[in-house]
């Protein structure tokens, strides 16, 4: 059996393990009942006005910092058991091989995370469809709702970005939301299964949730310069205006920091069984220094 098709098995096998945890149910249901209650003002502002809304919202709450911060911590809770061992880890692991483990665990959190991304994307059209209108354009209700503060007096916790309304086309930031958003979830399962799998603790974990936190931080002690390296930030399109232009942060360098960084972490993962024997060796090595060096200074 070649490596990818070993691969595949352990992600097939992933993959079936998902309905045998209550935790992933219980996210997408708390991750719904969030979207839904956030949408809904949207939907009795339309109701309100009489015009039906357009079901483009995804792309403004992937572009909404708190939003953003929420469907982030959901994916740490998604990923929080990394690196997915069980009773049968080591019969798997002795068929399959750790890196074709390994291999099928990257391939289960891409898979993952575009699941999740779907869910939001139709989670978010679900509180409109009493007041929904199909269009290829923004409507007058989002319209509306960018250029004024009519919102705020229906109890919207979200922003409707006028940059995106007069930047992008529906379709075109719907796009590049989506694939922000699936690199964003990714990225942050991957940094959680990586360290949790080195260090056999929930050192990835808790390092995910302090690259949430990362933009809060960013706002309130340290330079701007830094947003160019928080995966939050860099995830929502509406980022790309404005002062932060002035520090390189564009489309082009939101593509490429997550196209490099997650090769970087899916071959860190991959590869980490060759990185834990030689971490694990070169321990070795200096205890076998030091005891030489404690002998014969004895």
């Amino acid at each position: 059996m070649n490596p990818f098709h070993r691969a595949w098995k352990v992600f097939a096998y992933q993959m079936g393990r998902v309905n045998s945890s209550p935790r992933i149910p219980i996210l997408f249901l708390i991750i719904g009942i969030y979207i839904y209650s956030t949408v809904e003002p949207v939907a009795y502002f339309a109701r309100s006005v009489g015009i039906a809304s357009t079901p483009w919202i995804f792309p403004h709450l992937t572009s909404d910092y708190i939003c953003q911060m929420v469907f982030m911590a959901g994916v740490i809770f998604l990923f929080c058991d990394a690196p997915f061992t069980d009773e049968s880890y080591s019969y798997i692991v002795s068929r399959s091989g750790r890196t074709a483990w390994s291999a099928g665990h990257v391939l289960y959190i891409a898979a993952m995370s575009l699941i999740y991304v779907f869910f939001i994307a139709g989670a978010s059209v679900l509180p409109l469809l009493n007041s929904l209108q199909g269009s290829w354009h923004w409507g007058k209700v989002l319209g509306t709702l960018a250029r004024t503060n009519a919102g705020r007096q229906y109890g919207m916790t979200f922003t409707v970005s006028n940059y995106l309304t007069g930047a992008y086309s529906p379709a075109t930031a719907a796009l590049y939301s989506f694939l922000l958003e699936w690199a964003c979830a990714a990225w942050f399962g991957l940094l959680t299964y990586f360290f949790n799998a080195v260090t056999h603790r929930m050192v990835g974990t808790f390092l995910s949730a302090a690259f949430v936190l990362l933009d809060l931080m960013i706002s309130n002690e340290w330079t701007p310069r830094a947003f160019a390296f928080s995966p939050i930030t860099l995830s929502q399109l509406s980022t790309f205006k404005s002062f932060k232009i002035q520090f390189g942060i564009t489309l082009s360098y939101a593509a490429k920091f997550f196209i490099i960084s997650l090769s970087v972490l899916a071959a860190l993962c991959i590869c980490r069984g060759f990185l834990t024997r030689f971490i694990r060796s070169t321990r070795r090595s200096l205890f076998k220094k030091q005891g030489r060096s404690g002998t014969v200074n004895g």
